[in-house]
C-alpha cells in the first residue's frame, strides 16, 4: 500500500515539529511543513499531497475562510471531483 503524503500548515514551529514526528512514526510521509496558507497553496500545486493538516487559526487568519476563498485552485482527488461540497439534509 502506498504511503499517504501529508502537508502540515502550522505557524507554531514546536507544534509543527511534533505533528511531523507523530505522523512519520505512524507511517505517513510529511512532504513539508509551512506556516501560512499562501505557502501551502504554492506547495499544493507542485507536490499534490494526499492530506492537508492545517491549523484552524494561523497568525490571526482563519484557515477555513482562506481555503474557502481559494478552493477553486485546489486539485481534488478524482473520486471527490464529482461530489458536492455539502449535501442538504
Amino acid at each position: 500500500m502506498e504511503k499517504i503524503k501529508v502537508l502540515i500548515v502550522e505557524d507554531e514551529l514546536l507544534v509543527a515539529a511534533d505533528l511531523k514526528s507523530k505522523l512519520e512514526d505512524h507511517g505517513f510521509i510529511v512532504i513539508n511543513t509551512v506556516a501560512s496558507g499562501e505557502e501551502a497553496l504554492d506547495l499544493i500545486t507542485v507536490s499534490t499531497p494526499d492530506l492537508l493538516l492545517m491549523d484552524i487559526q494561523l497568525a490571526g487568519h482563519s484557515a477555513l475562510k482562506f481555503f474557502l476563498m481559494n478552493l477553486k485552485w485546489l486539485p481534488l482527488p478524482s473520486p471527490l471531483q464529482e461530489q458536492p461540497l455539502m449535501k442538504r439534509p
